[in-house]
C-alpha cells in the first residue's frame, strides 16, 4: 500500500524499467479508488513506442490488438503525431485504426501569459486540427476522434493549487475531454464487443458447417458403397440364376 499517487508511480517507475526485475514478473495489479473504475472501465498503460528497449513495443502490440476494446494514442502538443509514432501504428495498429482516439497532451505548453487574448485558443485549434489531418491522410482514418488534454493542470487542481487566469480556459477544455472521451470509449466498447461477438457467432456457425459437411460426404460415400455392393450382389445373383437355369435345360 502507498501513501501517495507518487509513491505508487516512483515505484512501477523503477519497477519497469529495471529489465532484470521485469523478467520476474508475469502480472502486476495495480488497485486505485476511482468511479469510473467500478463502472467497469479497465486501463492499460503501455510503453510509449518510443521507448529504447525493443521488449516494450513488443508488449504494446499485444495488449492494444489481443485485450483491448479500445486504444487511446497519446501524442504531445508539442511534437504531435511523430514519425516514430505514426511508423507505429502504420505497423501495429491498422487493422484497429477504427478502434482508436487521439489525445494530445501538454496543451498548457501552448499557452503562456504574453500571449493575445485570442492566440492561445488559435494555437491550440490549429494542433488539434494538425492531429486531424495526420490521422486522416497519413492513417486514413476517416472523422478521427482527436481530444485536447493538460494532465498538468488537472492535477494541480485536484491538489488544491491556484490555476492562472490565462490557463482556466485550458483547464475546462481538459476537463470535457474527460466527460466526451469516457462517452466516446462507452460508444465504440459496445460496438467493438458487438463485432466480436458477431465473429464469435459466424465462426461458430462457419466450424458447423465444416462438421454438417464431413458428415454429408461421409454417409454420401457409406450409401454410394452400400449401392455398390447392393448392384455387385444383385449382379451375382443373376449370373448364378442363369448358370443353374442354363444346367437344368443345357
Amino acid at each position: 500500500k502507498f501513501d501517495s499517487p507518487d509513491k505508487l508511480k516512483a515505484f512501477l517507475e523503477k519497477t519497469t524499467d529495471d529489465m532484470l526485475q521485469v523478467k520476474r514478473i508475469e502480472k502486476l495489479t495495480v488497485h486505485f479508488p476511482s468511479e469510473n473504475l467500478h463502472a467497469g472501465l479497465r486501463i492499460i498503460d503501455t510503453p510509449g513506442t518510443d521507448s529504447l528497449n525493443t521488449w516494450h513495443e513488443d508488449v504494446t502490440k499485444w495488449a492494444i490488438n489481443e485485450i483491448s476494446d479500445i486504444s487511446v494514442i497519446i501524442t504531445s502538443a508539442m511534437e504531435p503525431m511523430s514519425a516514430s509514432l505514426i511508423k507505429f501504428i502504420r505497423n501495429n495498429l491498422k487493422d484497429i485504426l477504427g478502434q482508436c482516439a487521439f489525445v494530445v497532451t501538454k496543451t498548457d505548453r501552448l499557452v503562456n501569459d504574453d500571449d493575445d487574448e485570442d492566440e492561445p485558443a488559435d494555437e491550440r485549434e490549429e494542433t488539434i486540427h494538425y492531429v486531424e489531418m495526420k490521422a486522416a491522410t497519413d492513417l486514413d482514418i476517416e472523422n478521427p476522434a482527436v481530444f485536447p488534454y493538460s494532465s498538468k493542470l488537472v492535477l494541480d487542481d485536484a491538489s488544491g493549487r491556484k490555476i492562472r487566469p490565462y490557463l482556466k480556459d485550458v483547464l475546462s477544455q481538459s476537463y470535457d475531454t474527460e466527460s466526451r472521451l469516457m462517452q466516446y470509449m462507452e460508444r465504440m466498447r459496445s460496438i467493438v464487443q458487438t463485432a466480436r461477438l458477431i465473429e464469435l457467432i459466424d465462426e461458430m456457425y462457419a466450424q458447423m458447417g465444416g462438421y454438417i459437411k464431413k458428415e454429408h460426404d461421409f454417409e454420401k460415400n457409406r450409401l454410394s458403397s452400400l449401392e455398390q455392393k447392393r448392384r455387385g450382389a444383385l449382379s451375382e445373383f443373376i449370373d448364378n440364376y442363369l448358370l443353374h437355369i442354363y444346367r437344368i435345360y443345357p
